[in-house]
């Protein structure tokens, strides 16, 4: 038998049960469910997204970062940009590029392989020797020491029957090298003599070249030589502007000096281009009957490639 109390409780339990079942809504009403809830949110970030920037935006932004640097810098470290020379790099159309203005160093100051300094020819050249005396004697050569030409002869004088004759000569020698100057040019500095070819008894004084000394002349009177002069030129040198070379100037011939003038046609020079590098001379009883000079060519010289 169910007693009054309980049959009130099962009755509020069905009651109760029935209002926990929430009641089903038409399909697309009402508020979302919670995936719809989710999508939603998604949807929200995508186009919140859609307004900053997004992944690929991102690569963009770095690649135009990346290619905002100096095109010229660019083209300067490929060798594809303007050619500046003295920057220190060599350039597809420069041979060198050292960075700095010497010219004498191996690379010029427009960036071409340049010249380190002198080199002479192997071959010694003989000139004409000028005669007074006769030939036949003892043929006496002296010779600058390789690299060294000669620049000066120092004349020594004496009297025969009160007439001032040439008795004898000592050439002296000079280091050739060059100076890096505008323009580029070549430095004498001396350096030695060559032994006395006759006497030497009294200087009657020099025969000094500025430049090179590429002639002597004589004044024969009586099988003597009452005066002697010489031919100088001087050093000429381009470096650089596509042109480079060593020559030499115009001829300047040096007052004579023991006599009162010279003789034309008793005169010998150097070959072309060649400069003086020592004396020949030949004795006649100790002194002098003839002189001529050895001559070398000078010419620029280039570092090894």
């Amino acid at each position: 038998m169910v007693v009054g109390w309980q049959r009130a409780l099962s009755v509020a339990a069905i009651v109760t049960g029935c209002a926990a079942q929430p009641p089903s809504l038409p399909e697309g009403s009402g508020a979302g469910s919670g995936s719809d809830t989710g999508t939603g949110a998604a949807d929200s970030a995508s186009d919140d997204g859609g307004s900053g920037p997004s992944s690929a935006d991102a690569t963009t932004s770095a690649g135009d970062t990346t290619g905002s640097v100096d095109s010229e810098a660019t083209d300067d470290a490929t060798g594809s940009g303007p050619r500046i020379c003295g920057d220190g790099i060599t350039d597809a159309d420069e041979d060198c590029d050292d960075a700095n203005g010497v010219e004498i160093d191996g690379c010029t100051s427009t960036c071409e392989v340049g010249p380190i300094g002198i080199v002479w020819s192997e071959t010694l050249e003989d000139s004409d020797v000028v005669t007074w005396n006769g030939a036949n004697g003892l043929d006496v050569v002296s010779d600058c020491p390789p690299g060294e030409v000669l620049q000066r002869i120092e004349v020594f004088e004496t009297l025969v029957f009160g007439t001032a004759v040439v008795a004898g000569f000592i050439g002296r020698c000079s280091n050739a090298t060059l100076q890096d100057a505008n323009p580029t040019s070549v430095v004498l500095t001396p350096s030695g003599a060559l032994p006395t070819v006759g006497g030497s008894s009294t200087s009657a004084g020099e025969l000094a070249c500025e430049g090179g000394l590429t002639g002597f002349a004589a004044r024969i009177d009586f099988s003597r030589a009452t005066a002697v002069g010489a031919t100088c030129r001087e050093y000429q040198v381009t470096v650089g502007g596509g042109t480079q070379s060593l020559q030499l100037g115009p001829a300047v011939n040096l007052p004579p000096i023991v006599g009162d003038g010279l003789v034309p046609g008793q005169a010998t020079e150097c070959p072309p281009g060649q400069v003086a590098v020592g004396l020949r001379a030949v004795l006649i009883d100790g002194n002098p009957g003839s002189l001529g000079l050895r001559c070398r060519q000078p010419s620029l010289l280039y570092p090894p490639r």
